[in-house]
């Protein structure tokens, strides 16, 4: 089941990272112009898209779940109902997850390299290794793709005071459009 999520994650993954990768070359350039309403208006856009492809992808995670293993597996009873199930939980963590890897790039593109470092590091492994161990001590299978949820969920949290300390300190040293 894991290795079923893991597959249709890097689809997922990819294309939140397209969003970012678009959204990276226009907010660096306009943070180095000074252009501070550029970047706002940037990466608001790639915040719609993300959460937009998010919620895509969280509903073809309850609609398609059966479809969607069977991609992979020929699979029916107690093997499919869990991989379903584990399919459902974890695409809800894809509506934050966009979101998380925008301000990932917005914080490495307005050059806060230690904001950025510190959210990379969260999200890739400080924060899913102790929610995994947890929830999966606290609630069996279930809370291993529970973990997902809880991971981006926070993970969000610290993107957005860095980013909001990180875009005080940017529009500190910016001219004003």
């Amino acid at each position: 089941a894991y290795g079923i999520v893991a597959n249709l994650t890097i689809v997922v993954t990819a294309t939140l990272n397209g969003v970012s990768n678009a959204m990276q070359p226009i907010v660096s350039a306009n943070a180095g112009a000074g252009l501070g309403g550029r970047v706002a208006r940037t990466v608001r856009l790639a915040i719609f898209c993300a959460l937009g492809f998010g919620l895509l992808f969280a509903l073809a995670g309850e609609v398609f779940s059966v479809p969607l293993v069977r991609t992979f597996v020929s699979a029916e009873g107690g093997f499919l109902a869990m991989s379903a199930r584990a399919v459902r939980i974890i695409f809800l963590s894809y509506l934050p997850a966009g979101v998380n890897i925008v301000l990932t790039v917005y914080l490495q593109s307005i050059q806060a390299a230690k904001e950025a470092i510190t959210l990379s590091l969260l999200k890739g492994v400080v924060l899913p290794s102790v929610m995994v161990m947890l929830c999966g001590f606290l609630f069996g299978l279930t809370g291993v793709w529970v973990s997902t949820i809880l991971s981006e969920g926070a993970i969000l949290l610290c993107a957005l005071l860095l980013c909001r300390g990180a875009g005080q300190k940017f529009a500190a040293y910016q001219p004003v459009e």
